[in-house]
């Protein structure tokens, strides 16, 4: 086990400064300074530029839950500087909500994604998922922490070596991506700082070496005073790959088979409509080959007529329950590939036929327009996953709602098919890719985030620098509880 400093302990004398009004708590015998101010602050005598090679842990306490929440009204307009949607857990400036004039900060968003990640440099968020910056960072996808639940974080890192690594009770959570050919540092400030209203802060300590997860394990394991097997499971499934289950599923005599399309015959494509780079698809031998642009247009990945990305939508409609299968087959690294299913416009309506069809290949369209959707990214190979792993996530849009999320160690095998499928019945809705189930979520029409979505379109969409085959698409209907009698 490595030497550890110790920099801040709640029950004694460490050399550390206390900011501003705290108090004291106590849970399942650990004790936490709670801060009762914005402006309060716990003083880190650490300058983390003397540490080229180094591990932090910190114990942290929730006052309430922080999860994923729709973006509230702009809170600068009364107090200019301040982003409530951003918590620094610690970091080299006395701002705990100023991020992007943070060079070292470990921090917690409560966006859709990425909600945990770690930074060493001066600036706002990372890269675009297809530009990295040559900057050490590690992000993780839909991270929570509950009420009342002791956690501890850890942040390791090698800059030298330009890696990092971010953990969550000992669980590796995510990496520095590995496309650049080394990520760079900006000096940090001479001193750390943690503390918030919506935390305690226990022990904090100093590694002083790049620690392994082996380590970190029985460091969490030895430190911990109150152990929950059922919740670092819960981690090891999302992060880690573990118990996945099996799935399989066959129509049967209630379901009516709406499309099947092999992929194969070159009139197939007229039943779709291809926005954004038009020439992106075409039909071989093999299957429908889609191929897109391996860079973004000069103003960035929201712009309104991006024609090097794409959709493929079905000039189909579809209502009811819903079960939708298609293989496909990943030709090179890198990329995206995402399936929206259910998309209407924001009363129902069909928003391919009610409005002048769009041309760009925008991601905006898929969160932040009018459109709603399900959207699953089960292919993404960009820049700010972590290497050797692939991720999956559900979201519902277009209020951008998070509903599953699944990380495994072993990436997409290239040059071999795959098979999705997308299962709908009534709330409940199921996604498994080869076979293993990657969610079982209910959806729910008054959690805030729309109503259950039960008809519309369906669209394949291809970001930038994909190239994959599909072939043996199939789309069943199960009817909705009503007759149309004229």
């Amino acid at each position: 086990m490595a030497d550890k400093a110790l920099l801040f302990t709640p029950n004694s004398d460490h050399d550390f400064t206390q900011d501003g009004s705290f108090r004291l708590l106590e849970k399942d015998g650990r004790h936490g300074w709670h801060a009762t101010s914005i402006n309060s602050r716990l003083r880190l005598p650490v300058d983390v530029n003397e540490h080229p090679v180094g591990t932090l842990t910190l114990w942290l306490l929730p006052l309430e839950e922080l999860s994923y929440r729709y973006p509230c009204a702009d809170p600068r307009q009364a107090h200019p500087g301040t982003d409530a949607n951003n918590h620094i857990l610690i970091g080299d400036h006395r701002d705990p909500e100023n991020v992007r004039d943070s060079h070292f900060a470990l921090i917690w968003d409560c966006g859709w994604y990425p909600q945990y990640w770690a930074k060493f440099f001066q600036g706002y968020l990372y890269h675009a998922g297809f530009k990295p910056k040559s900057r050490l960072l590690a992000a993780a996808g839909h991270a929570s922490f509950e009420r009342l639940r002791w956690v501890q974080v850890a942040l390791s890192w090698d800059k030298p070596a330009g890696t990092c690594a971010i953990y969550h009770n000992g669980v590796l959570i995510s990496e520095s991506p590995s496309e650049a050919e080394r990520l760079t540092t900006d000096p940090a400030g001479p001193e750390l700082y943690t503390g918030s209203p919506a935390f305690a802060v226990g022990e904090v300590a100093l590694h002083p070496r790049k620690l392994t997860t082996e380590e970190l394990q029985q460091i969490f394991e030895k430190e911990a005073t109150h152990l929950d097997p059922a919740y670092q499971q819960k981690l090891l499934n999302m992060y880690n790959g573990e118990n996945t289950p099996d799935f399989s599923f066959t129509p049967d005599a209630s379901w009516e088979e709406k499309l099947s399309l092999s992929f194969c015959e070159p009139e197939q494509l007229e039943q779709f409509y291809v926005q954004g780079k038009e020439d992106s698809a075409s039909i071989t031998s093999d299957g429908l080959l889609i191929e897109t642009a391996t860079e973004l247009p000069p103003l960035g990945e929201h712009k309104v007529d991006d024609k090097v990305q794409m959709y493929l939508w079905s000039e189909q409609k579809f209502e009811g329950d819903l079960y939708l299968t298609y293989e496909y087959m990943p030709l090179k690294p890198g990329g995206l590939s995402l399936l929206l299913t259910q998309a209407s416009g924001l009363k129902g309506e069909d928003f391919m036929a009610d409005y002048p069809r769009r041309t760009t290949g925008s991601m905006s369209m898929v969160c932040w327009e009018n459109v709603r959707n399900y959207h699953w990214e089960y292919y993404r190979e960009v820049s700010d996953v972590p290497p050797n792993s692939a991720t999956s996530g559900l979201i519902k849009n277009p209020r951008i709602t998070p509903y599953a999320y699944r990380r495994s160690p072993v990436p997409t095998a290239k040059n071999s098919w795959h098979r999705l499928e997308f299962l709908q019945e009534g709330e409940r809705i199921r996604g498994a890719l080869d076979g293993q189930l990657m969610f079982d979520v209910q959806d729910s029409g008054t959690n805030g985030s729309g109503p259950v979505y039960r008809h519309g379109r369906f669209a394949i969409r291809c970001m930038l620098r994909t190239k994959m085959l599909f072939r043996n698409l199939q789309v069943y209907n199960r009817t909705p509880e009503f007759q149309v009698v004229s």
